[in-house]
């Protein structure tokens, strides 16, 4: 497949394995229709500089009990194929409507088969292959994001160790991606699809982007509901209005022409997980999954509230080193 294609199908794999200080990654947020199981599947690969701890991985997240396992493998069990999004690690596959897993490590065994149907991606427009808009085609870029599906429906099963969850109506899923070379130095992240309104569906990313010397605030917000899309970003010329970061809470206005976006995010507890940095899992990321974003849409110019509604079992990172700001 060519270049040009694969970045506008930013699910498919995006490297090579020949290179350097480079990671990809996948993430597939799984809750069961009892959400007393929420659970995290985050496979990918880490090159470093040298190719001396280059391996791929899959790191599985529990963020009820909050347990987290980071299973490594051989670089050369890690398979993608080139004109859709399959990849396979060892035993395990993932793609955008299935996941197969079969792990057996360190006196861990994890298997399961899932099927993940009526998937909500993010629309694809001219110039915006993706959530991250134009800024997708420019090659620089410290990391690139993409939205796999915003909502889906899960059937099937997992089996962690003796315990087995079982996935049936109601049970709901997201998955997103990363790649590049490093996570940014300060970031927030945020999701949530399981708001009061069924079909919902939430993410906030903000972070300090460097470019070409220099360093600014960048972000991207999607809302899928009923069916309707909503894109707040840089590159939408939206702007951030009010940025407040305490150590478990942020409290984030964001407007463009039509609308206002008041997020209130809560923290609950958090768990410490590899982060790749140089292409190298050496950095931290603090996440929970059991976390509540209060959400408001206000039609600037008549004041009407369109939304008002709370996501629970959110995920939320909050990464600031003191950089990110208006």
């Amino acid at each position: 497949m060519g270049k040009w294609k694969k970045i506008n199908n930013s699910e498919i794999f995006q490297g090579k394995l020949k290179k350097k200080s480079y990671f990809e990654g996948w993430y597939f947020k799984l809750v069961d229709e009892t959400e007393r199981n929420i659970i995290a599947i985050i496979p990918g690969i880490a090159l470093d500089k040298k190719k001396n701890t280059s391996h791929s991985f899959i790191q599985f997240f529990d963020g009820i009990s909050g347990k987290a396992n980071y299973f490594k493998y051989a670089i050369e069990d890690f398979k993608a194929e080139e004109t859709f999004f399959k990849i396979k690690i060892a035993n395990s596959e993932f793609s955008e409507n299935s996941i197969v897993l079969d792990i057996n490590q360190f006196d861990q065994k994890i298997t399961g088969e899932l099927r993940l149907r009526n998937l909500i991606p993010w629309p694809k427009k001219f110039l915006n292959p993706g959530i991250m808009g134009f800024f997708t085609y420019l090659p620089f870029l410290q990391t690139y994001h993409g939205l796999v599906s915003m909502n889906h429906d899960i059937s099937g099963y997992l089996r962690i160790g003796d315990k087995k969850i079982t996935y049936d109506k109601g049970s709901k899923g997201y998955t997103e991606k990363d790649w590049g070379s490093s996570f940014p130095s300060s970031w927030i992240w945020m999701q949530s699809n399981h708001f009061s309104e069924y079909q919902m569906s939430f993410m906030l990313s903000i972070a300090t982007i460097p470019m070409m010397g220099n360093k600014f605030t960048g972000f991207l917000a999607a809302i899928w509901r009923k069916g309707k899309f909503y894109n707040f970003a840089t590159y939408t010329r939206a702007r951030i209005r009010l940025i407040k970061i305490r150590e478990k809470s942020a409290h984030i206005i964001i407007e463009d022409k039509k609308f206002r976006l008041i997020v209130n995010a809560y923290q609950d507890k958090a768990t410490d997980l590899k982060a790749p940095s140089m292409g190298i899992m050496l950095g931290h990321c603090i996440e929970s999954m059991t976390s509540r974003i209060s959400l408001k849409l206000q039609d600037r110019t008549t004041n009407k509230i369109i939304f008002n509604d709370v996501g629970k079992n959110a995920g939320l990172e909050i990464m600031d080193n003191d950089e990110l700001e208006i």
